[in-house]
């Protein structure tokens, strides 16, 4: 889900390969991960637990706060928590520079384009 330009993503969205178990969540560009995103994997499975009948063992999930180009991972820039511990919270905001706002309202004709607005959560 996301936002979409001719039939691609481009904006802000998530995209879930459930078979491969992985998630990318962040921006995109003509459909490409580009940008700041969370990139993450299943691992492990939901069998049964070894030595504790009828407890069933989640599976684990690895997910890296990360900078894309182009559809390729070019660093992971922290741990992403996906099941954060008890009483703990993460919070990131992302600004935009000066320069950047200025590139925007040029290419947009002065007005911000839907790149640029968020719905709250």
């Amino acid at each position: 889900n996301g936002q979409f330009l001719d039939g691609q993503c481009h904006g802000i969205g998530r995209c879930e390969w459930t078979l491969r178990g992985t998630w990318y969540d962040g921006e995109w560009h003509n459909g490409f991960q580009h940008g700041m995103g969370e990139a993450g994997a299943l691992r492990g499975s939901g069998g049964k637990d070894r030595g504790q009948p009828g407890i069933s063992r989640l599976p684990s999930m690895v997910a890296h706060i990360c900078r894309m180009e182009n559809g390729e991972r070019q660093e992971n820039l922290a741990v992403s928590h996906v099941v954060p511990e008890p009483g703990a919270m993460l919070r990131v905001e992302l600004h935009a520079s000066a320069q950047d706002t200025a590139l925007c309202k040029a290419s947009a004709g002065g007005a911000l384009g839907d790149l640029q607005h968020l719905a709250p959560l």
